[in-house]
């Protein structure tokens, strides 16, 4: 096991069972690329909220879409993870796709009221939920951490962490939070 998954693996502090179904399928183009894609989003079954989102080709269109006419229920696990310290969190195109951010915010730091004015939200811990079939309990999980298919969670998580959460100090932070989304400024000049 590397020691990027030994450090995600000792932040792991809960991992919750977690019942989903596929609430929305959608096939899109890519004006960038030119092709088609499909974007899945998983709902919580008992609560509705949207829990994750998935690219795929735009092949597996047909095979999700009977998943999602058959409403079947999806084991995931919600993974709780300590950062460690104060982190701040980058807004991308899955948050959108789960309704927490508008588009016109992705790229951007997160901040309260998503108004760029604002001083930058802070996180030490975060929630992530994957698809994960065995039931385990927390413990259980991390015994069996060199398994094939926990050091593909694990490649997720570090995944997520890598593409969402800036250390304050660290000097491409400071790029960041002076970003701003140029959508919200061509729509707004319409």
């Amino acid at each position: 096991m590397n020691i990027y998954h030994k450090n995600i693996l000792r932040r792991i502090y809960n991992i919750q069972r977690v019942y989903g179904y596929i609430s929305s399928i959608e096939l899109k183009s890519s004006v960038r690329k030119n092709q088609l894609y499909t974007i899945i989003i998983v709902s919580n079954c008992y609560t509705n909220e949207k829990i994750a989102s998935f690219y795929r080709d735009s092949d597996a269109y047909r095979l999700y879409a009977e998943e999602y006419e058959l409403k079947r229920l999806l084991p995931f696990y919600a993974f709780h993870v300590n950062l460690g310290n104060e982190h701040y969190y980058r807004i991308d195109w899955d948050d959108y796709y789960l309704g927490k951010y508008d588009k016109d915010f992705i790229g951007e730091i997160a901040r309260p009221s998503n108004d760029y004015d604002e001083n930058p939200l802070c996180f030490r811990d975060y929630v992530i939920y994957l698809y994960y079939e065995p039931e385990v309990t927390l413990s259980q999980f991390k015994e069996n951490a060199e398994t094939e298919d926990i050091k593909a969670l694990l490649d997720i998580i570090m995944n997520y962490e890598k593409n969402h959460f800036l250390l304050p100090f660290k000097k491409e932070t400071k790029y960041f939070l002076k970003y701003r989304n140029d959508y919200r400024f061509r729509k707004r000049d319409k």
